[in-house]
Parts: C-alpha cells; sequence; structure tokens
C-alpha cells in the first residue's frame, strides 16, 4: 500500500495494526521494523506503541505530555520523550 495512505501503526505484541485511509491490515512484523519510515515522510514514533504519519493528526492536547487525535478520530498517547520532537516536526510540515 502506498506510504501516503497509512495514517499510523498500532503495536500489538507481536503484530501491528496498519491504519490506512480506507482500510485496517494487520501485519506480522514488530513496530521496531517500521521505524525506518522516518527516512521516507512525515513519520514519527511517538509512543513505544505508535507511529503516526503528521499528515494525519487532528489535533493536539495542550497539556505537556498528553496525547494526540488522528483524522479518524482515534487518540494516541505521546510520550514525554517524543513530545518536543513532535512538536518540532509539526512545525516544520506545517500539518
Amino acid at each position: 500500500f502506498p506510504l501516503e495512505d497509512v495514517m499510523y501503526i498500532k503495536a500489538d505484541g507481536s503484530y501491528c495494526d496498519v491504519v490506512l485511509s480506507d482500510r485496517k491490515v494487520c501485519v506480522t512484523k514488530r513496530l521496531s521494523e517500521f521505524e525506518k519510515l522516518e527516512e521516507f515522510g512525515p513519520f514519527l514514533r511517538i509512543h513505544r506503541s505508535h507511529i503516526i504519519n503528521l499528515s494525519f493528526v487532528q489535533k493536539i492536547a495542550k497539556a505537556e505530555v498528553g496525547s494526540l487525535f488522528m483524522k479518524d478520530g482515534a487518540e494516541l498517547s505521546i510520550s514525554k520523550e517524543k513530545r518536543a520532537r513532535l512538536d518540532y516536526l509539526i512545525e516544520q510540515f506545517k500539518v
């Protein structure tokens, strides 16, 4: 599937749910195998269990850590360590 269709990837043990703009696909890979996506587009691992496509972020909670909301309505947690990087990339990609 095209990378621009990937909204986010959610870890589920040895599997991952790849949530696309029109469907969800379960794959037998660990989330760490998808971290390479950061080299190919506006992707960021925001938590130990989520990698997001910044193009599909709808809203970020104003709290220091908190969560964000994707365009499909999903609420995803942001780790403390990733919040500053997320804010920086959001500004760079102007999403």
